[in-house]
């Protein structure tokens, strides 16, 4: 998710026609599975019943209740060789496909399992945090359907209520082997732009160091990227000299990408006031690959040290998160006689004195917390100038 989580289709009700197979309870042998991290977007019909686009190849598809189809499409060449993959589930006109624009491979992995009672063949990919495992199993208890998931626990399966059509041999060799994971890919899907327009997302791929001295305007100033944004007129990550606390942010949204729950209450609150945030219950930090752990370590350093920022300032996020939990506080402390308009202005007053006044780490904290009176940890200066402040944005003395 760095958009907002979008969710796939509904997994009930469940069709406990056609059996699941136990991934676990045997020995693998070949690997089948695929695996994938996008968003979903609604797209235009592809073809109706079990079936693909014309010219286009079905490697596996069934009907499911509600008269709907599961299928996985692929592109081939001349030769009739697969060369990129789908799935759509939903009536003519899918409710969900995945990528959500075109074929691909790369992200695949492949499984294949011998069961006692047959083979069972899988086609795992995770949509946000939601994995799906498209399934065939032949031998006694032949079936289909999609197994879906969330943090290691089944959701829901929704079976095929008809025969299955298959055609798994024709990725063997051309999708690589390897085990599903629900690892999240902030990446994925995003284009040129999108990477070169959120420094979190560039810090992924590339070394603050390089990016730094001269190589943003190398990966992003060209056409398909940013071309000539203005953005290309300054330097990387800015002209201005930010924040130490604002490179702390940054750094702490590589992990947020990623899923990492936050404790503190200045990140807590900065993120899930992100749309596209979702904090994950497995996150791992190898999560993260390891340009993004370099780069977490080199940020980390440079805030401590001063290095390329100005530590006496308290930063954007940070006096955004003051002014949330203060305005939360705010509203409550007033028992009723302040409206969401009120609340609001509030929240303005307090950001603008946080980063006037500079405000100090103990009394972000406070504030972020949304939970006491915090004029006791500001400067007698500043709690004079945040009480002038607020009598114009609400005229009952807050404290």
């Amino acid at each position: 998710m760095t958009g907002g989580a979008q969710t796939g289709h509904d997994p009930l009700p469940l069709n406990a026609g056609a059996p699941v197979p136990s991934f676990t309870s045997a020995p693998p042998s070949l690997l089948l599975v695929a695996v994938l991290t996008l968003g979903v977007t609604p797209l235009a019909h592809a073809g109706a019943g079990a079936s693909c686009d014309a010219g286009e190849l079905l490697v596996m598809g069934c009907e499911v209740k509600g008269k709907k189809t599961l299928r996985v499409c692929a592109d081939v060449d001349a030769a009739k060789k697969v060369t990129g993959l789908q799935y759509r589930f939903g009536p003519a006109t899918p409710e969900l496909q995945v990528p959500a624009a075109g074929m691909g491979l790369a992200a695949f992995h492949l499984k294949e399992q011998n069961l006692i009672s047959g083979t069972a063949t899988t086609l795992g990919f995770v949509n946000n945090d939601t994995s799906y495992e498209v399934f065939t199993q032949d031998g006694k208890d032949a079936g289909g359907g999609v197994v879906i998931s969330k943090g290691g626990k089944v959701l829901a399966t929704v079976s095929c209520t008809g025969p299955t059509a298959d055609n798994w041999d024709r990725l063997k060799g051309v999708v690589a082997v390897g085990e599903a994971t629900d690892r999240p890919d902030p990446l994925f899907g995003k284009s040129a732009a999108d990477v070169c327009n959120n420094d979190a997302l560039l810090l992924l791929k590339h070394r603050y160091q390089d990016l730094a001295a001269g190589s943003f305007k190398k990966v992003c100033c060209v056409p398909g990227a940013l071309g000539d944004d203005d953005r290309c007129n300054l330097d990387w990550p800015s002209s201005d000299v930010g924040a130490c606390a604002d490179m702390d942010v940054l750094r702490n949204e590589l992990f947020a990408l990623y899923g990492y729950s936050f404790s503190t209450p200045l990140m807590k609150t900065h993120f899930e006031d992100q749309a596209w945030y979702v904090a994950r219950a497995d996150f791992k930090p190898d999560f993260l690959p390891k340009v993004a752990q370099d780069n977490v370590a080199t940020l980390k350093t440079m805030a401590a040290k001063g290095t390329g920022c100005e530590k006496n300032n308290p930063g954007v996020a940070a006096c955004q998160a003051a002014s949330i939990g203060f305005s939360k506080w705010a509203f409550a402390a007033a028992k009723g006689q302040m409206d969401g308009s009120q609340q609001g202005d509030v929240g303005i007053v307090v950001m603008e004195n946080c980063g006037m006044y500079n405000y100090s780490a103990a009394a972000i904290a406070c504030m972020s917390a949304g939970t006491s009176n915090c004029a006791s940890s500001l400067t007698a200066a500043q709690a004079k100038e945040l009480r002038n402040g607020l009598r114009g944005a609400f005229p009952e003395p807050l404290f």
